[in-house]
């Protein structure tokens, strides 16, 4: 083989083992998060059964089962994300896009996290216009991030309070989430995929 074969092999040996770290880089990450989903909605799921644990009204006791049941189906679709080989290796996320009101959004957010809320005795406000504000988006996983915020909430701010605002603006719109909370230090935000380990929450007046 001369030099000139050679350093093409070369080259071409070095693109398929960069292809492969860069693969199995993009599967750690997808696996991390689906793990870190996960683990959020089977925790709001445990705080709705301690719930219901419980002497409770029965129109209470109707709330927390619809709510375990809309996130049974949240984790029923990231169980099917995570049997997709192909979608795993490629570290991608099917997202579904349709028109949808973020209020609607928010509700639902608020009913998800709604069990997690009432037993830490953290009270929610909602700040929204009443015209519905349309955006493009996948339903499921917008409700996802929201409920995963307000249920961090809940848990980051016993005792306390949380506020999910909508704002509307001339082309886009904007959803803030605050808590009483100890908060984040500032730069543990660099890098928003990394968890936090317990000493990263400190007196910054909570996530907003």
């Amino acid at each position: 083989m001369d030099q000139t074969k050679q350093k093409d092999y070369e080259l071409r040996l070095e693109e398929k083992i960069q292809a492969l770290q860069e693969a199995s880089r993009q599967k750690n990450e997808f696996l991390a998060m689906m793990g870190h989903e996960l683990r959020n909605l089977l925790a709001a799921m445990k705080s709705g059964l301690r719930v219901l644990h419980h002497p409770v009204p029965d129109a209470m006791k109707t709330r927390v089962i619809d709510v375990l049941h809309q996130q049974a189906d949240h984790v029923v679709r990231l169980v099917d994300d995570l049997l997709d080989v192909t979608r795993i290796i490629r570290g991608r996320v099917e997202i579904r896009v349709e028109k949808i009101a973020i209020q609607d959004i928010i509700r639902a957010a608020v009913e998800v996290a709604w069990p997690a809320m009432e037993e830490n005795r953290t009270r929610i406000e909602v700040q929204m216009p009443e015209q519905d504000v349309l955006v493009s988006g996948d339903k499921d996983r917008l409700i996802q991030v929201f409920g995963n915020l307000l249920t961090n909430c809940a848990r980051y701010a016993p005792g306390g309070s949380a506020v999910i605002s909508l704002e509307r603006h001339e082309c886009t719109a904007s959803v803030r989430v605050k808590d009483t909370g100890r908060g984040i230090r500032s730069w543990d935000w660099i890098d928003s995929r990394q968890e936090f380990g317990s000493d990263a929450w400190r007196c910054n007046p909570g996530i907003q």
